[in-house]
Parts: structure tokens; sequence; C-alpha cells
């Protein structure tokens, strides 16, 4: 029972640290309204959700348990969305207007991301197996993360470091 107390505190001081972190992140946007404060704000709120569902496990303690199956389905849509808020946050800071292929496919990301969190809950909700979630997973995460990769080298081939010659 060592072990599990000591993984319950770890879990427990990082939800503190990201709580803290987005409020804070969170009033300075208030004060400046600056959109990047408030879309790092919300990954950090999105990663809060992730490390509670974790410290919520069954396996973990007895506050509230939550079952193997529901820390899984939730590990995997909470998952996903964190990518998608790191990605806005990214965007935010890095993505002109001008930047129109990069605006799409920042929004072609977040949509594909919100729509397979929807058909994900859709098919845990019609009691599919879960190999085929796992594979759905799978290929969801392949697309996002080359989707995401694919943008990201865009970016930095649009912001050409001139040479130091």
């Amino acid at each position: 029972m060592e072990g599990y107390s000591m993984h319950l505190l770890f879990f427990c001081a990082a939800l503190g640290a990201f709580v803290v972190t987005a409020l804070f992140h969170f009033s300075i946007y208030l004060q400046q309204k600056d959109k990047a404060f408030l879309t790092y704000s919300v990954y950090l709120s999105i990663y809060a959700c992730f490390i509670l569902i974790r410290i919520l496990d069954e396996r973990l303690t007895d506050i509230w348990p939550l079952s193997y199956t529901t820390v899984y389905h939730g590990d995997e849509i909470l998952a996903k969305l964190t990518m998608v808020a790191y990605v806005n946050f990214m965007g935010g800071l890095f993505v002109t207007r001008e930047m129109k292929f990069h605006l799409a496919g920042w929004r072609v990301m977040k949509w594909a991301t919100y729509l397979y969190c929807a058909a994900y809950l859709l098919l845990v909700a019609i009691d599919t197996p879960i190999s085929m979630l796992e594979k759905a997973s799978f290929v969801s995460s392949i697309f996002l993360l080359g989707l995401g990769f694919f943008l990201i080298f865009k970016v930095f081939k649009f912001y050409k470091i001139p040479s130091i010659n």
C-alpha cells in the first residue's frame, strides 16, 4: 500500500500545480486579454482533468473510485483533447492570419479531434469491443500526430531563419 500512497501523493501534487498554473494564466488573460494565456489555461485545465481521472482510479484510491474501463476511456478522450488544446496554444503563438494553409490545418486538426472524441463516446455507448477502440485510437493518433508534425514543420519553413554567413 506504500507504493499506492506515493503515487497518489505525486498525482495530487501534480494536480495542484496544474490547477494553480491554469488559474494564474487565466488571471493574466483577464488582465491582458491575450488569447495565448487563455489557450494555455485551457490546455492546463484539460491536463488537470486528465490527472484527476488518474487520481480517482479505483486501483489507487477509495475516495471516489472510477472503474478501470472508465479511467481507460477517460484517458483516451482527455489525451486527445489535451493534444488539441496544446496545438491551439502553439498555433495561437506562431500562426498569423497570412498563413491560410496553417489556419485551415489547425481547424482540420481541431474538428477531427472533436469528431473523433464524439465517435469514440458513441462507440463506447454501443459497447464496441476494446480491440476495435484500440485500433480506432491508434489510427486517429497516427493521423493527428502526423498532421501536427506536418503543420509544425510547415511553420518552421514559413519562418526561415537567415543564415549567419
